[in-house]
């Protein structure tokens, strides 16, 4: 696969979508049961926190191109697979429809193909503390500081930071081996109405032993004016715009010399 595109049938209320491959068929089990094409989550006995740990594609929230990957350069989709297409949708006052479609983009036949692009997404599991330790209390300002070890010299392809209405700031660098830092991305007024995938403009080599370290703050107080509830409520993880979220998607291949080299398009 060299790109994914979302083309959204009612962009009114489409406001993202992600992707994933389900070689298990537990999603499709779930699909079975409903007459309707697809089935909500929620209402269902599907753990939808279980996607994550599935392989994923980049998504689509509004305003972005597919990325369409480097010559050599490309994601499995293996035969016999799913593809899950998690649509989320923005509230309306009256009864909507939509009937979005998806563009795959395979290599062509004599382009070899020779690494895989890899995901990672970093989660509250990567916190001191863990999952569990992801809540915000009422009139509180809480940051979190996740890291993950680079156990592989990578080249790395871009970083989508995502929170919700509580969320005020991000921050993702990277720690070397003698303590200096090259940052990666600062968002240090964060808008939950404007994010999407930041690509590097060329592949970024990050050493084996190095260190990427991920910096967030939420402000569950009253001087929040994002804040969905007034009074301010406890709050922890959850799919609800009203929950909140500490997620960091990022995909990457093994390093080969000269990637710095290699420069990121757009479909």
């Amino acid at each position: 696969v060299k790109a994914i595109e979302l083309r959204p049938g009612n962009s009114k209320i489409v406001h993202h979508s992600l992707f994933f491959e389900d070689r298990s068929g537990t999603v499709a089990q779930y699909d079975a049961q409903t007459p309707e094409y697809g089935f909500d989550a929620f209402s269902s006995a599907f753990d939808i926190s279980q996607v994550l740990l599935y392989d994923q594609y980049p998504g689509y929230v509004p305003g972005t191109k597919p990325l369409y990957y480097p010559e050599g350069l490309g994601q499995m989709l293996h035969a016999g697979s799913d593809l899950i297409m998690q649509m989320h949708y923005a509230p309306s006052s009256v009864d909507e429809t939509d009937l979005s479609s998806v563009n795959i983009f395979f290599a062509d036949e004599e382009e070899q193909v020779d690494r895989i692009v890899k995901d990672r997404i970093m989660l509250p599991d990567d916190l001191p503390g863990g999952f569990f330790n992801f809540t915000l209390s009422p009139e509180q300002v809480r940051s979190f500081h996740g890291t993950w070890t680079v156990n592989q010299p990578i080249s790395l392809m871009g970083l989508s930071p995502h929170m919700h209405l509580l969320g005020t700031d991000w921050e993702v660098y990277i720690e070397k081996p003698d303590g200096t830092r090259e940052n990666m991305i600062s968002i240090p007024e964060w808008d939950f109405n404007w994010q999407g995938i930041y690509d590097f403009p060329a592949l970024k080599h990050i050493p084996a032993g190095y260190k990427m370290h991920a910096l967030c703050t939420y402000d569950n107080t009253s001087d929040n004016p994002s804040n969905p509830n007034d009074p301010p409520q406890w709050t922890s993880w959850g799919d609800l715009t009203g929950d909140e979220m500490y997620v960091l998607f990022f995909q990457y291949v093994p390093y080969l010399p000269g990637d710095e080299n290699i420069t990121m398009t757009t479909a």
